[in-house]
């Protein structure tokens, strides 16, 4: 098993993952993560990171982080929305297996925000009710960004209520996961929001609030061309 690291450091090795993952590169330890089936299976797991984000098959969550087998503790719903459910399995990853981080992770394009544009545009439910109890999640982010910036262009709208989003559901966990309060106090436990662009691998991390938060192992990226997806910057939650 690996020692656990600190909050810190699993941020910090996400963020040099994704890196590897937009430069077309792998570690040795996430090719081989196969091999340590076994030792997993026998000893239990130690994952490094909490992952919600969205059930998109376009969001391949082990893969644009590279990481491997028993390194990420992953929930996927649509919209990557706060239940119960998803509280309780955030939870038992950090209370019973200690892992000391959780990101919450929306990315562009998002079908689930787009469905929650359009039933506040055009004021109809969805087609079933868990569908539409599902939408209700997400469009009070979709309203605030409509009161903020009453924009009528679809692709803005949908680009800043997928960030928007991501706020919101970072603010109802910290909120109704009152258990997890003690553990980010004493430092041992923190929840971060992030976007992931489809178009060129990138995951935006929301670090306002870590100013001295540093990389460990920088790696140089190629310039990429400018992508729809242009809200580098996040603005207050």
């Amino acid at each position: 098993m690996h020692a656990q690291l600190n909050w810190q450091q699993s941020l910090s090795k996400l963020i040099e993952g994704n890196m590897r993952f937009r430069l077309g590169l792998r570690s040795v330890e996430s090719f081989a993560s196969s091999l340590r089936l076994r030792e997993l299976a026998e000893k239990g797991q130690n994952p490094s990171a909490i992952i919600l984000t969205c059930s998109d098959s376009r969001v391949p969550t082990e893969i644009l982080f590279d990481k491997g087998v028993g390194d990420l503790f992953v929930i996927r719903v649509a919209g990557n929305v706060i239940s119960n459910t998803a509280i309780a399995s955030i939870e038992y990853a950090a209370l019973v297996l200690q892992t000391p981080l959780c990101v919450v992770m929306g990315h562009t394009q998002c079908g689930a925000v787009r469905a929650a544009i359009s039933s506040v545009v055009e004021s109809s439910p969805a087609p079933t009710e868990n569908l539409d109890s599902l939408l209700r999640k997400i469009t009070p982010a979709v309203n605030e960004v409509f009161k903020a910036n009453g924009t009528t262009n679809e692709e803005t709208l949908l680009e800043r209520s997928v960030l928007t989003n991501v706020q919101h559901q970072v603010r109802r966990l910290k909120e109704r996961g009152q258990s997890l309060y003690s553990l980010t106090e004493n430092g041992k436990f923190r929840i971060v929001g992030a976007v992931y662009n489809l178009h060129d691998g990138e995951v935006n991390f929301d670090l306002k609030d870590i100013p001295n938060f540093k990389i460990d192992n920088q790696l140089p990226l190629p310039s990429f061309k400018e992508t729809p997806f242009i809200s580098k910057q996040w603005g207050p939650s």
